[in-house]
């Protein structure tokens, strides 16, 4: 059996994945605010990644409530993200730089530094996945926070990878999901033109179909970690999984 910690699995794709490790037969921890997916092999911590609260206590919490080394696997996805503030640079007001940073960037590095040394007794195989987005390296306008954010966290799991280079029994994955029908990307069609000038191009995407549901990204994710057939660091997008 193996034991997966995910970010943000109250809902999307982080709520996919988890229900599919679930359904898989694994135990399950879903960090996020709120509960919302119930399934018995989920146990939620509530959590505002945003905080300055101790993600190490958070994670030494979570490892202290099951048994790490009875698994055959631990996997920490880090999957939570925060869209806002999604305007021309010059209307940025600082809170909302900083929370947009705190959870897609400062969160994923502290649980991920709390999670290696939590774990780092465990005979198995460790697991970690930093959902990543096109806007990484293809920047879009009015989302400065969130492409400097993905571009941080892009770099800090290859810098990650370097570090575990001669560990086979730790595993990196930057994955790209694609454009997932989310609640997500019903917020940024929501935004005005004003604010964000590409706007009916996301409009379109859901008009146009264009869009792969939660489910069965979080079904090809999960059965990608699963499987397990991966080297150290491996760059991966829902397009050359093979698995849709």
């Amino acid at each position: 059996m193996n034991l997966h910690i995910v970010t943000g699995a109250s809902r999307g794709l982080g709520a996919a994945l988890a229900h599919f490790f679930a359904e898989s037969g694994d135990d399950v921890v879903d960090i996020s605010r709120n509960k919302s997916r119930f399934h018995d092999r989920i146990k939620h911590f509530s959590f505002d990644l945003a905080s300055m609260d101790s993600k190490e206590d958070l994670v030494q919490k979570i490892l202290r409530a099951y048994p790490i080394e009875d698994y055959h696997m631990i996997t920490l996805t880090n999957n939570a993200g925060l869209i806002d503030p999604v305007m021309p640079i010059k209307k940025l007001d600082e809170p909302a730089i900083l929370r947009n940073f705190a959870v897609n960037l400062t969160a994923p590095i502290a649980l991920t530094a709390a999670f290696l040394k939590g774990t780092e007794k465990m005979k198995g195989i460790r697991i970690i996945s930093n959902i990543s987005s096109g806007v990484a390296s293809d920047p879009i306008a009015s989302w400065a926070c969130y492409s400097a954010a993905k571009a941080g966290l892009k770099s800090f799991t290859m810098a990650l990878a370097k570090d575990y280079a001669s560990n086979d029994k730790v595993k990196i994955i930057n994955f790209g999901p694609g454009l997932v029908d989310t609640e997500m990307q019903a917020h940024v069609r929501e935004i005005a033109s004003d604010d964000f000038p590409e706007v009916d191009i996301f409009k379109n995407y859901k008009n146009q179909n264009k869009l792969k549901s939660a489910e069965e990204v979080g079904a090809a994710l999960g059965a990608y970690i699963l499987k397990n057939p991966f080297e150290n660091y491996t760059n991966v997008n829902i397009n050359n999984l093979g698995l849709l």
